[in-house]
């Protein structure tokens, strides 16, 4: 059999790693450029200093968040499809300008719908543009360890408000009148910080040789409309619905609920504190479920994942205190990373890489609707319990009852992983 055609030798398995030396950097760029686009996590930063200084609704400090997070999703799916015509160079920066023209356009406004309207939505695209860039990048460059790569392509965004809550935090603090002052100012400082790191992060992202000479052992597996027509792919988006779902609700309530808690039943920390140490625990998640997804399986590894997210939810409803209510935070932020590490080893492994970005984009709209929703149901039924007579410091606990029945939803959905597109599949 003639193997040369086109000028290429087939590469056996051993010969499908490029040399370490020229890979690391564009770890580092990718996980620079991940920092940046994961900000988003400290969105509950600004909801307090939103209604103090615009004097917004608990509800309407949660609009932006929602509308980021649905643009995102779908930006995830256009950038994912121009990533094989365009390259991560082009697409990354691509995305970063058009994060920096929301962020600016979000400087000018102080109304709900506008801000939504150009944080959310312009920005939010912006950034889901450049978000797969570096996960498909790292996962060609290492073919040997797709699970830890794939957790370490997403690490920065889990762990970017570590870096940036705490920033934001002290930007913004000071009276109602210094808010609205300081807030505009806040969004455009985001958008030429942002520009910056994807323009020269973006710069170092490109395919190893093998990728750009049509990958001979890697570029196997289904398109898009055949992979959503393959089991486990409809499991897998239910797992990943779920996921989000539990993990989005609980970053958008995180620093009004330590807060809250704070306020009645004593100081143990300052809520953007707890914000990042979600954080922390959101970029581990990525590192620690996908390396287990490498070790375990796949299946296992969720299994397991939602069995964690599932206590979790329910010591989120049960806490009182800021000690327990950071714990579920901490744990649902390392299994809300786990959904999102481990998405690029299911996806590239159920259903190969052949088409991997338009794949992994598509199923974004799992996130996209999670996204929609969950932030939004929750933060209603907190509102409706701060609007009754209940007590202040139970207010969550419909919303965490909420998280856990989607958790053990997600286990089932878990269960039933096994099958996918069969190597060679072209």
């Amino acid at each position: 059999m003639d193997t040369s055609t086109s000028g290429l030798t087939t590469l056996t398995s051993a010969d499908t790693s490029p040399r370490p030396e020229r890979r690391w950097p564009i770890v580092v760029a990718a996980v620079a450029l991940q920092l940046c686009l994961g900000s988003v996590y400290a969105w509950s930063v600004f909801r307090t200093p939103l209604a103090q200084g615009y004097g917004w609704s608990y509800q309407e400090t949660a609009a932006p968040f929602r509308f980021f997070l649905f643009a995102y999703s779908f930006g995830i799916w256009i950038g994912g499809g121009l990533l094989d015509r365009l390259g991560p160079r082009a697409v990354a920066r691509a995305g970063g300008l058009l994060l920096l023209a929301g962020l600016a356009l979000a400087s000018t406004r102080r109304d709900p719908l506008g801000l939504a309207l150009a944080y959310g939505l312009l920005g939010g695209l912006g950034a889901g543009m450049a978000y797969p860039t570096p996960v498909a990048t790292l996962i060609r460059w290492f073919p040997d360890r797709k699970g830890l790569m794939g957790g370490v392509g997403v690490f920065g965004f889990g762990a970017g408000s570590l870096v940036f809550a705490p920033v934001l935090a002290a930007a913004l603090a000071g009276t109602p009148e210094q808010q609205a002052l300081r807030l505009p100012t806040t969004f455009l400082a985001l958008g030429l910080v942002f520009v910056a790191v994807a323009w020269l992060a973006g710069g170092l992202l490109r395919w190893p040789e093998q990728a750009r000479a049509g990958e001979p052992v890697e570029a196997w597996g289904t398109r898009p409309w055949e992979t959503w027509r393959t089991w486990p792919y409809p499991a897998l988006w239910l797992c990943f619905l779920c996921a989000t779902s539990v993990g989005l609700a609980a970053i958008n309530e995180a620093s009004p609920l330590l807060e809250r808690l704070g306020a009645t039943g004593g100081v143990w920390l300052a809520p953007s504190v707890g914000v990042g140490l979600m954080a922390v625990a959101n970029g581990a998640g990525r590192l620690v479920w996908g390396q287990a997804a490498d070790r375990i399986g796949r299946r296992a590894a969720m299994i397991a994942m939602f069995s964690v997210m599932a206590a979790s939810a329910a010591l989120y409803a049960a806490s009182r205190s800021q000690p327990a209510a950071l714990a579920a935070l901490v744990g649902i932020g390392l299994c809300f990373g786990g959904m999102l590490g481990m998405l690029p080893s299911n996806v590239s492994g159920f259903f190969g890489t052949r088409a991997f970005g338009a794949n992994y984009g598509m199923s974004y709209s799992a996130f996209a609707l999670s996204a929609w929703m969950a932030p939004a149901v929750v933060s209603f039924s907190v509102q409706e319990a701060l609007a009754g007579a209940g007590s202040t410091l139970a207010a969550h606990e419909p919303g965490g009852w909420m998280m856990l029945a989607a958790s053990l939803a997600g286990l089932a959905a878990a269960c039933t992983l096994r099958g996918g597109a069969r190597r060679g599949a072209r």
